[in-house]
C-alpha cells in the first residue's frame, strides 16, 4: 500500500482565462511479485491502482476531484546484510529502482480533460523484516495532454510524487 504526496502542476487557457491544475496526494493499493535471484537481488514486478486528488483553479465544475490510474512497474531491489536496530530488531536494508508505465484516467472538468498514458521511473530505499517491509521513495511519470476543449491550450502533466510503501510478504 502506497501513501503519496504529489508535486504536479499543469496550466491551460480557455476563453482568455488561465486554469491551474495541481495534483495533491494519493493512495495506491499494489500487488507486487518478487523473484529472489540470489541472497541480495530481487527482480520485482507489480501493478498499482493509483487514486489521486486534484484541484482545478478556477473550477469549471466541482472544485476537487480524483484522478485514477493503473501503474505497471518492473525493477530490481538490492538487499544489504542483516542488521539489528533498537525497537525493530533484525532488519535488512534495501534500495530499489523500477521503470513505470502509468495509464491515467483523469476525466477533468477543465480545458484539458484527459492525459495520455506515459513512462516513468521510481527510486526507493527502506528495509524488510520477517514478513513485512517499509520503503520510501520518489516516482515520476510524464503524460501528454490528449483531450482539450476546442479553442483551449494545455500543458503536459508531469507527476512527481514522494511515497511511503508498506508491504506484507506472502509465501516467504
Amino acid at each position: 500500500m502506497d501513501v503519496s504526496g504529489y508535486r504536479a502542476e499543469s496550466t491551460s487557457t480557455y476563453g482568455g482565462e488561465a486554469y491551474d491544475l495541481s495534483v495533491r496526494h494519493g493512495i495506491s493499493p499494489m500487488v507486487q511479485v518478487a523473484y529472489r535471484m540470489n541472497g541480495n537481488w530481487d527482480l520485482e514486478g507489480g501493478v498499482r491502482h493509483d487514486w489521486m486528488r486534484w484541484k482545478l483553479s478556477p473550477s469549471l465544475g466541482p472544485d476537487d476531484g480524483s484522478v485514477r490510474a493503473l501503474t505497471l512497474a518492473l525493477g530490481a531491489a538490492r538487499h544489504g546484510a542483516e542488521r539489528t536496530v533498537p525497537v525493530l530488531g533484525a532488519i535488512r536494508p534495501l534500495s530499489s529502482a523500477a521503470l513505470l508505465w502509468r495509464f491515467i484516467d483523469a476525466d477533468l472538468d477543465g480545458p484539458a480533460m484527459d492525459y495520455r498514458s506515459g513512462p516513468g521511473v521510481e527510486f526507493a530505499a527502506g528495509f524488510t523484516r520477517d514478513y513485512w517491509g517499509l520503503r520510501a521513495g520518489l516516482s515520476y511519470t510524464h503524460h501528454d495532454v490528449s483531450d482539450v476543449i476546442a479553442g483551449a491550450t494545455a500543458e503536459d502533466l508531469d507527476l512527481l510524487g514522494a511515497f511511503v510503501r508498506f508491504t506484507l510478504f506472502l509465501g516467504r
